[in-house]
């Protein structure tokens, strides 16, 4: 186990320590989630930023798409619903 402190310093700001840092391989491109448990605990997790490189190719369909094509159908859709 592995237990360190640290402040909280002017607009609640903290820091997550070097220690803890390495031992998760957190980067500046890690979230912190901040939950509280049913006893009145706090837990952190982390999570990688998702960005759009991540999500390129996530997806793929068998058909080409035209996305201009979509966007106008979509307009169509709501003109009549109006």
């Amino acid at each position: 186990m592995i237990k360190v402190e640290t402040n909280i310093y002017d607009k609640f700001q903290t820091v997550v320590p070097k220690k803890i840092r390495e031992t998760l391989g957190l980067t500046k491109n890690h979230i912190i989630e901040w939950t509280i448990n049913d006893k009145g605990k706090v837990e952190l997790s982390f999570r990688k930023k998702v960005t759009d490189d991540d999500v390129i190719g996530m997806v793929s369909l068998k058909e080409k798409t035209n996305a201009v094509k979509l966007v106008e159908d979509l307009y169509k859709k709501g003109d009549k619903k109006s």
